[in-house]
């Protein structure tokens, strides 16, 4: 089987060196930095010039579009699917033999839920005074009237996933093409219905974060959790500053 999984990147960053990981430079086509020893998110059907909206979900978009596989997923140029944390990072990620057992058993590979401590997955980006500002109240309530006119049976699940304490974040997954190809059909209707009205830098991309657990709930795929791999960590003062200013909010 024919494994890609896509990594989405804006700069020149150690990438893997296994063939399976394709690195894919986001936002390609209104880029002033794009390096071209990198593979576009330009290059055939894409949207790459609405990147700054859709985040490395221009780049999730130009694999489904143009890229043949049997299994695909996607990953960031500083995090990544591996098999056990504290081990050297490139040699822990995931190879095409443990990706093809692992979906055997499973539908969908994903990295631990976030934890959202104190308030809702929903009272935290609303209140979020860190890397996800620009999120608002709005947003997350078009996103639930656009799923309850466009999939009404998916609901139930966008509700449970705003009233949750953790969520699978990041937009970082991977399943066999037939169920990656339904994923994407059904994410970017959402996302083109919402570009109509809600077009601001990083809002679509931050809104497909929320979509991947209503897919999976109200689909009910079995997944597969398995480390996230930081190359760069967010420290932990921030977190617990970002933590106490949410909690003061609310």
């Amino acid at each position: 089987m024919e494994t890609r999984i896509f990594v989405a990147t804006h700069k020149v960053y150690r990438m893997p060196t296994n063939s399976i990981y394709l690195p894919v430079w986001a936002g390609a086509e209104i880029s002033k930095t794009f390096n071209y020893q990198f593979t576009g998110d330009n290059e055939g059907c894409n949207i790459s010039n609405k990147n700054n909206s859709y985040n490395e979900l221009s780049v999730l978009y130009w694999g489904w579009k143009n890229v043949k596989a049997d299994i695909k997923g996607l990953a960031h140029y500083r995090r990544f699917i591996g098999l056990e944390k504290n081990k050297n990072v490139y040699s822990n990620l995931l190879n095409a033999s443990d990706i093809e057992k692992l979906l055997d058993k499973y539908d969908v590979i994903v990295t631990p839920k976030r934890k959202f401590y104190f308030m809702s997955t929903y009272s935290h980006y609303v209140l979020s005074q860190s890397e996800m500002k620009i999120i608002h109240k709005n947003d997350l309530d078009t996103l639930k009237n656009i799923i309850s006119r466009l999939y009404p049976n998916y609901i139930s699940a966008i509700e449970n996933v705003y009233k949750s304490h953790s969520a699978h974040m990041l937009n970082m997954f991977i399943m066999k093409t037939a169920e990656f190809d339904k994923y994407c059909k059904w994410l970017f209707t959402i996302l083109g219905e919402m570009e109509k009205s809600i077009n601001r830098a990083r809002v679509l991309g931050a809104m497909g974060e929320f979509l991947l657990d209503v897919y999976i709930q109200t689909n009910h795929l079995k997944a597969k959790e398995m480390p996230l791999i930081e190359l760069e960590k967010t420290s932990f003062m921030k977190k617990v500053k970002g933590r106490l200013i949410r909690m003061i909010k609310k």
